[in-house]
């Protein structure tokens, strides 16, 4: 219905359905999803090759620069700072332990919503929501200003739960 709607919608819909049959048939990544798709790729490679603790905290790059020579891509690929994408991002530095920390971090500041009165619950977990699924699509916390925009909001709201007044004197059963 988008495509049908809207021209824009639709060209830069074809555009990526080109782009990512280009890296699938001839793996072509001088466009943006084909570099993002390569990124995504050489992620998953590097978590295979550590899947339980990860290669170390800051080793992106250098893994990404080993598999590209590994595998003969284009040595004029510009080395990214990150796989664009949060869980990948943390699954190659810090591996499955990682990963589960960063999402039990999540599931906390959840659980933690829950003793807040509605609409800074309702806030809160919007904010949880927005990390999770940003981070889908980029390395959110890692290097997006956006990434500290939500951290602080998150922090804000969950001191806000502690000390609203409603928040000190009922309990979470009773909401």
């Amino acid at each position: 219905m988008l495509s049908g709607s809207s021209e824009k919608f639709h060209a830069r819909f074809s555009l990526l359905t080109a782009e990512v049959h280009a890296f699938a048939a001839e793996g072509v990544i001088n466009s943006s999803t084909g570099l993002r798709l390569n990124l995504w790729h050489r992620a998953s490679q590097a978590i295979e090759a550590h899947p339980l603790v990860g290669s170390g905290v800051g080793s992106w790059e250098r893994e990404f620069a080993r598999l590209e020579r590994l595998h003969g891509t284009d040595p004029s690929v510009d080395l990214r700072a990150n796989p664009h994408q949060e869980y990948l991002l943390w699954g190659v530095e810090l591996g499955a332990v990682g990963l589960a920390l960063l999402i039990a971090i999540l599931v906390a500041a959840w659980h933690d919503s829950l003793s807040a009165e509605r609409n800074i619950r309702r806030a809160q977990q919007s904010v949880i929501v927005g990390i999770g699924v940003a981070a889908l699509f980029n390395c959110t916390l890692y290097d997006g200003l956006i990434g500290d925009f939500f951290c602080i909001t998150l922090g804000l709201l969950i001191a806000l739960g502690r000390h609203t007044p409603s928040a000190l004197t009922a309990s979470p059963d009773s909401r």
